[in-house]
C-alpha cells in the first residue's frame, strides 16, 4: 500500500510540474541571474553614458510630441494602464500603455467612448475613462520630468488613497517632488481623474527595490537582471518586453517591429546558415537584442555553444511523425535555446534576421 501511495504522490508531482513548465523553457541554474553575471567579468562596466543615450533616443524621434501645440491637439495623461488599438474596436489586439504616459488626443469616436492619441513611440485609439485632460505646461512635468523614479520591478502597485491602486510595469516613469529622508518615502506627483480632468496629488512611496531614482546605469548585467525579474510575465509582447528592460536604463526603444531599425548597431543575417547565425550572435554582449520576423528577443550568452535567450513567446509549434502539426501556446517571458520550431517547422535559429545591440 505504501508504494502505491508513493507512486501516486510522484505522478501527481510530475503532472504538476508539467504545468508549471514547458519543454521548451530553460528553469536550471540558466534562469538564475547569478548563473549569466557570473560568467560576465565585464558586466558592471558602464556602456553608455546618459549623455550618450539620449543622443541615441533623438534618433527615434521621440521629440515629436513636444511640435504640437494647443491648436492642433488636446493634452492628456493615461490615468491608469491603457490598451492601445488600430481601431475603436474592443477586440483588437492591443499594446499596453503605462499610467501616467503623455499622450495627445486626436479625436474621438462618434460615441465619444475612445480617443484616437499620439505617444512618444506609437499611436491608436484608448478607452476614453483612460485619458486625463491638461493643459501643456503640465503636461510637459509628465513628459520630462526633473525629477522621478524608474520602477526596475516587474509590476509596482501604488496605492492613491485607501481605495485606489495604479499597477506600474518595469520602465515606467513616476514623477516626484521631493524625498522626506525622516520617513524614507519619495513624495510622487500623481494624478486622480475626475470628469476626464488631470487632478495632481502628492503620494508617498517606500524607497525599496521596486523603484530607482533616476535610469539604471546602462551595463550588460542591468540587462540581464532586469529581464530575468520579468520571467513569467503573461502581459508583455515580445517588443514590449524588450522596450521595457531597456527604458530602465533610459533607452527608449519602439514598442514595435520598427525596434529592429532603432538599434544604432545591427548584424544582418543575410543569407547564412543557422550555424554561422549562431557564430555571429556568439559575439554580441548580453543585452543585445535578436530578431525574427514579428518577434523580438533578449541575448543572455552562450551555453554549450548555443545562444540562449529571453522573450515573451507566444507559441512554439511540434510535429508528430505523420507531419501533423500542434501549436504549443506560451504567452509568457520564458528562458529558452533557439532550437524550438516556428508554424512552418523551421527552428527559430533558421529565421532570425538581425541582431542589435547598444555599444558606443
Amino acid at each position: 500500500m505504501k508504494k502505491i501511495f508513493l507512486t501516486i504522490a510522484a505522478l501527481i508531482l510530475l503532472t504538476a510540474r508539467s504545468f508549471a513548465f514547458d519543454p521548451v523553457e530553460i528553469h536550471d541554474d540558466r534562469s538564475r541571474t547569478e548563473f549569466w553575471i557570473s560568467k560576465n567579468s565585464d558586466g558592471e562596466q558602464i556602456l553608455l553614458t546618459q549623455e550618450e543615450i539620449s543622443q541615441i533616443n533623438s534618433r527615434f524621434q521621440f521629440n515629436a510630441l513636444k511640435s504640437y501645440d494647443d491648436e492642433n491637439v488636446q493634452f492628456a495623461v493615461t490615468s491608469e494602464s491603457a490598451e492601445l488599438r488600430s481601431e475603436p474596436n474592443p477586440d483588437l489586439e492591443f499594446k499596453t500603455l503605462d499610467p501616467l504616459e503623455p499622450i495627445v488626443v486626436l479625436e474621438k469616436n462618434p460615441e465619444g467612448t475612445f480617443y484616437r492619441i499620439e505617444t512618444k513611440d506609437l499611436a491608436g485609439w484608448i478607452n476614453a475613462r483612460a485619458v486625463s485632460f491638461t493643459n501643456r505646461e503640465t503636461w510637459l512635468k509628465f513628459l520630462e520630468p526633473e525629477k522621478f523614479l524608474v520602477v526596475t520591478s516587474n509590476k509596482k502597485i501604488v496605492n492613491i488613497g485607501s481605495s485606489f491602486q495604479i499597477e506600474f510595469r518595469m520602465g515606467s516613469k513616476i514623477p516626484i517632488q521631493s524625498f522626506d529622508a525622516k520617513s524614507g518615502k519619495y513624495i510622487a506627483r500623481m494624478i486622480f481623474d475626475v470628469n476626464q480632468t488631470l487632478n495632481e496629488i502628492p503620494v508617498r512611496i517606500n524607497d525599496d527595490d521596486s523603484i530607482h531614482l533616476g535610469y539604471l546605469d546602462c551595463t550588460e548585467n542591468n540587462f540581464i537582471r532586469q529581464a530575468i525579474q520579468c520571467l513569467g510575465d503573461n502581459q508583455l509582447d515580445s517588443y514590449e518586453f524588450t522596450a521595457a528592460v531597456y527604458r530602465t536604463m533610459g533607452l527608449e526603444l519602439p514598442r514595435d517591429y520598427r525596434q529592429e531599425r532603432a538599434l544604432p548597431i545591427r548584424m544582418q543575417f543575410t543569407n547564412l546558415s543557422p550555424a554561422e547565425k549562431s557564430t555571429r550572435i556568439s559575439v554580441a554582449r548580453p543585452g543585445a537584442i535578436i530578431f525574427a520576423p514579428g518577434h523580438a528577443m533578449m541575448f543572455l550568452g552562450m551555453d554549450s555553444n548555443k545562444p540562449i535567450v529571453i522573450q515573451s513567446l507566444d507559441a512554439y509549434f511540434t510535429f508528430d511523425e505523420y507531419g501533423i502539426r500542434t501549436k504549443n501556446s506560451i504567452d509568457r517571458v520564458v528562458i529558452s535555446n533557439l532550437d524550438f520550431l516556428n508554424s512552418k517547422g523551421s527552428s527559430i535559429l533558421q529565421w532570425t534576421t538581425s541582431v542589435g545591440e547598444i555599444r558606443k
